[in-house]
């Protein structure tokens, strides 16, 4: 695509990615190009796919099973999780999409709505309802936001205030 000659690739390479409607892995050929990671089927085809890294956050995903070397990217809209193949790539993905994401926090772009953040993780919360402990993903401002899976830390999608 033209967007994607208009500048240099910073990181290229084959990452497997979890699907969002069948949650089945597969592999996929990206490319860092300015504030977008694009993915393609294979590294000649079209563009299939695009990660807008503007509003991210990027962190090692351990919460997957019987999947090392996992890098979660939450963008306003969606949680992603991709797989490499060898500790380098990931050291360098993790590396580069991190530095990325730190871009644009220092600059004030990006994350501007969690100004403040003092710490985030994801932490086993018990429901009032279903008194289950399910994992979700807090944020601490002056506030402490949580968040399930899906809805990616987007102030207008906040699951709950304590």
């Amino acid at each position: 695509s033209t967007m994607e000659g208009m500048n240099a690739v910073e990181r290229a390479g084959a990452l497997t990615k979890q699907g969002l409607k069948t949650r089945n892995w597969k592999r996929r050929f990206f490319l860092l190009i300015g504030d977008t990671l694009f993915y393609k089927k294979d590294p000649s085809g079209n563009t299939i796919g695009t990660i807008l890294l503007e509003d991210a956050v990027v962190r090692p995903a351990s919460c997957i099973r019987d999947r090392e070397l996992c890098i979660e990217i939450f963008t306003p809209t969606r949680r992603w999780f991709l797989v490499a193949t060898t500790p380098e790539d990931f050291e360098g993905w993790h590396r580069a999409l991190h530095h990325k994401c730190q871009l644009f926090q220092s600059r004030g772009d990006g994350l501007s709505r969690w100004s403040g953040v003092l710490k985030e993780g994801e932490i086993s919360k018990r429901g009032k309802v279903v008194t289950a402990y399910r994992k979700r993903w807090f944020i601490l401002t002056d506030k402490l936001y949580y968040f399930t899976g899906e809805a990616v830390c987007d102030p207008s999608v906040v699951d709950g205030l304590l």
